[in-house]
């Protein structure tokens, strides 16, 4: 049995799901009389970047916009980096973490130990 949805918040819960597995869509467009589309579409794990934007805000003027803290937002952040500087040498880098929110500790610790000074203290706890 198919089920017929229109473009609503039921969509991305429909066609998430385990990866290697399918989802039976029809498609059609809003209007048309022609023939609606039957496609089954494997399920695969996607992975959206952390750094979303890293370019040049002016000459020597490095801006970065960081979405969150994932196992791999360090890597990128270096990647991004090494593109800037390839480009221009950076005398000043913006680091955007406007609605950012957050997520993993050591991701956010390994993105501040390649900005700020080796031997800075990034985190600490203290016990009562």
């Amino acid at each position: 049995m198919r089920t017929y949805l229109a473009l609503t918040p039921q969509v991305k819960s429909r066609l998430r799901g385990e990866p290697d597995t399918k989802v039976a869509i029809d498609i059609q467009r809003d209007g048309s009389t022609e023939k609606v589309l039957h496609l089954d579409v494997p399920r695969k794990l996607v992975r959206l970047p952390d750094v979303t934007l890293a370019t040049l805000a002016k000459p020597g003027a490095g801006y970065i916009k960081l979405d969150g803290f994932s196992e791999g937002t360090p890597r990128e952040l270096a990647t991004a980096l090494l593109h800037l500087q390839a480009k221009e040498r950076l005398s000043s880098l913006t680091l955007d973490l406007r609605d950012n929110p957050g997520c993993l500790l050591d991701s956010a610790v390994a993105v501040s130990q390649q900005l700020v000074p080796e031997g800075t203290d990034i985190v600490s706890t203290a016990g009562r």
